[in-house]
């Protein structure tokens, strides 16, 4: 079945003063070379970008700069007094004309402008960093976002939120689902046909709710997405033909002054990078039953929304304690002395207890996971020395009173937080001390949490130390990798571990290994019989992966028909992956690609790949001879292969002992 939801746009030239100064801030760039006041009068094209911008006075201790000394890409980086940067602007396909506006907040970028089709003007937007994962369309360039391209669930909540706080139809019609989209779901007639209800007649539904409630006013700020982790709805259920991730209860929590409230998202599912709205929002009464979510497991009680989730003992201690809670978390961000920080830091952590004693269910295990993030980070940012012995001391005394809590995620962040920390201030010899904790912290994880999440990860953390170190040819590896694929069969940590038994155990032996170049043009390592084969997994941040291609380029040149190189590229963002190919156009060999990195791309998935960068050694039989040779060595590697099949050497070449 079929249907299709449509909404009147919102009007044109939406921020058309900025975007003239935009144009013309990227004249004056590229013609003249713009001084450190014209660069900074260029402002995002989105509202409310919280990026860093000197005061008047401040300007005189900024400099600007071309972008090619350092960044090998015509434009300009705007730097402040401490040679942080303020702002990057770029002219990516060195036509003459910025198409990438950059914008950073203490030292990282957190929102871009781009123009991806050169025409001067910007159609896409992009949070980043600290400020999240959103990424909006425009397509018809008007500075109103026409499709999220990618936005996760926390800030598709907070999206609703502003949507409903400003009566703005056209903002929550973005996070519907688009027919194309539900297609891909696979749903099943009778889920098709509970969404088609859904959405009938939504926007003068939505125009109705938001009229009828007084609780999100515009004085309101949200807090924080109320949900903790998604459920799995497996193919089946319900009807649906494929597996499906939802949160099946999502919710919004808002402040009013000093009350604080709850918007009810209902239903929402992720597709692709994206997380849809699937029902009508509600801002939840006292003493009213909610009347959305619970599409794929209803509740089993009718209790408003607000007692149960947000506030299940009593609502003017969890009121009181989110008064708090915000209070010190405002104090913590103008604090400056160490005194005061650790102090503030031991008041933030006491108040995360106590949210957690007063919570229950999927919200006490938020905000134990919130609590274990706030003080596992501190600790590695050298802003709470006394951060895990807090966080350790805490779980004890949730224990001690009774409170039954998952206690594997802050053991994880503990172990991860302690190991990341020694690793970047200490010396050669307590690094490897460091290792060789961490190593026996994670046996003694699995051991305790066997059927953790997070006991997946540990082993291939495991698998992957003992692969590297090699003790007893990869035997101890192979072990964990198949402790992996059976315990955690259905997950991607089994597919990347059966992947890598695979690479494994295949030494001498044909492999397996297809894909899709840049192109979209099929690739399989078949075509390729009677050639050398070096697969080369890489991505453009790995600086150690490109500092190879001088050498992999030099092999092609020497060896000429006899080897074939292959990239695998495992850049989840193609442009940027398009646009590095395009400044180095020195890379003439194969290049495929499949997004996601080493954890979900399935390039990377296929044959376990668990570093970067990572060679593999292909035979002109099509027999995996080595499954990660340093480049430094392929080409001793290359000619022992020739010498032994009986290959004529390259055009350049004469065989040598």
């Amino acid at each position: 079945m079929k249907f299709k939801c449509t909404f009147q746009g919102r009007s044109g030239w939406l921020f058309s003063i900025s975007f003239t100064l935009l144009l013309v801030g990227a004249e004056l760039t590229l013609a003249q070379g713009p001084t450190v006041e014209q660069a900074m009068k260029i402002r995002p094209r989105q509202p409310a970008i919280d990026c860093d911008t000197p005061a008047a006075g401040e300007l005189a201790s900024c400099k600007i700069e071309k972008s090619s000394k350092r960044f090998q890409v015509p434009g300009y980086v705007v730097y402040d007094g401490t040679d942080r940067i303020l702002r990057q602007f770029f002219d990516t396909n060195d036509d003459g004309s910025l198409d990438q506006w950059s914008y950073f907040k203490d030292g990282v970028e957190v929102y871009r402008d781009i123009d991806s089709n050169y025409d001067k003007r910007a159609d896409q937007y992009r949070w980043l960093g600290t400020a999240g994962t959103r990424w909006g369309l425009d397509r018809d360039q008007d500075g109103a976002i026409d499709q999220w391209k990618m936005i996760s669930a926390e800030e598709a909540a907070e999206e609703v939120f502003q949507a409903v706080q400003n009566r703005d139809v056209d903002r929550f019609a973005l996070l519907l689902p688009s027919q194309k989209e539900i297609d891909a779901l696979q749903l099943g007639p009778v889920m098709n046909e509970v969404l088609e209800e859904n959405f009938k007649n939504l926007a003068s539904r939505f125009k109705q709710a938001c009229a009828g409630q007084d609780q999100i006013a515009a004085k309101s700020r949200w807090i924080h997405f109320g949900s903790s982790r998604p459920s799995l709805v497996p193919r089946g259920q319900s009807g649906i033909e494929k597996d499906l991730v939802v949160y099946d209860h999502a919710s919004a929590v808002f402040q009013t002054g000093e009350q604080y409230g709850q918007l009810s998202l209902g239903t929402i599912v992720r597709i692709g990078d994206n997380w849809r709205i699937t029902e009508m929002p509600q801002v939840v009464e006292q003493e009213s039953v909610v009347s959305n979510g619970g599409l794929f497991y209803p509740s089993e009680n009718s209790s408003p929304l607000l007692a149960t989730a947000a506030e299940p003992t009593d609502s003017q201690e969890m009121s009181n304690l989110f008064g708090d809670f915000d209070k010190v978390e405002k104090a913590l961000g103008e604090a400056t002395s160490p005194a005061d920080i650790n102090r503030l830091e031991k008041e933030r952590a006491e108040v995360l207890l106590q949210l957690a004693v007063n919570s229950e269910g999927e919200d006490r295990l938020n905000w134990i996971r919130q609590m274990a993030d706030t003080l596992s980070g501190s600790y590695q940012a050298e802003r709470f020395d006394d951060g895990l012995d807090v966080l350790a001391e805490n779980m004890k005394r949730l224990k001690s009173e009774g409170v039954d809590v998952e206690e594997d995620y802050p053991r994880w962040r503990i172990i991860n937080a302690r190991f990341s920390k020694a690793i970047t201030d200490g010396n050669s010899k307590e690094r490897n001390t460091a290792n060789d904790v961490f190593m026996e912290d994670l046996e003694t994880f699995v051991d305790q949490f066997p059927q953790s999440d997070f006991s997946a990860e540990a082993m291939l953390q495991l698998a992957l130390y003992s692969e590297v170190s090699d003790q007893d040819g990869s035997g101890k590896a192979i072990e964990w990798y198949r402790k992996i694929q059976k315990q955690f069969a259905d997950t991607t940590a089994g597919q990347r571990a059966a992947g890598a038994i695979t690479r494994l155990s295949a030494q001498g032996k044909p492999i397996a290994f297809v894909g899709r170049d840049v192109r979209g043009r099929p690739f399989d390592l078949k075509s390729a019989r009677g050639k050398i084969v070096v697969i080369h997994y890489w991505e453009t941040w790995c600086d150690a992966c490109i500092e190879g291609f001088e050498e992999l380029e030099r092999l092609r040149s020497k060896y000429g028909s006899k080897l074939l190189v292959v990239g695998a590229n495992l850049d989840s963002d193609k442009e940027k992956l398009q646009q590095f190919l395009t400044q180095n156009r020195t890379l003439s060999w194969t290049q495929l690609n499949a997004p996601g990195g080493v954890e979900q791309s399935p390039l990377a998935i296929q044959l376990g790949v668990t570093t970067l960068p990572m060679n593999l050694l292909v035979d002109a039989r099509g027999n995996l001879v080595e499954s990660n040779v340093p480049v430094e060595e392929l080409d001793r590697e290359i000619q022992r292969l020739i010498k032994q099949s009986g290959m004529a050497a390259g055009p350049n070449q004469k065989i040598r002992n």
